[in-house]
């Protein structure tokens, strides 16, 4: 993968990441601030429950699904650099047979 591509793909990953922070600090203000019918606001134990639900293999599967294509990208541009980093110790050749 270019170098190009990876500033690319991380950068977009980046920005994808701090929107679905916002958009995860959105919607726990939104489960906080509602009013439940005894007259509390919010989720007893919210951070709790999403602890035991994203610890359940079957989430933990779909969600390494989900991402396991970027996964895959992320060792094929490690695999490259290191290649590189091999090519780049070996003497430079003469052009000629030694």
């Amino acid at each position: 993968m270019p170098l190009d591509e990876f500033k690319s793909l991380l950068s977009a990953l980046l920005k994808e990441h701090e929107r679905l922070w916002g958009e995860n600090a959105i919607l726990r203000y939104v489960i906080e601030s509602v009013t439940r019918l005894d007259g509390t606001k919010g989720i007893p134990d919210l951070q709790a429950k999403l602890d035991e639900l994203l610890a359940s293999p079957r989430i933990q599967e779909i969600v390494r699904r989900k991402f396991e294509p970027l996964y895959l990208k992320l060792q094929q541009v490690q695999m490259e650099s290191e290649l590189l980093e091999l090519l780049r110790q070996l003497p430079p050749t003469t052009g000629k047979i030694q």
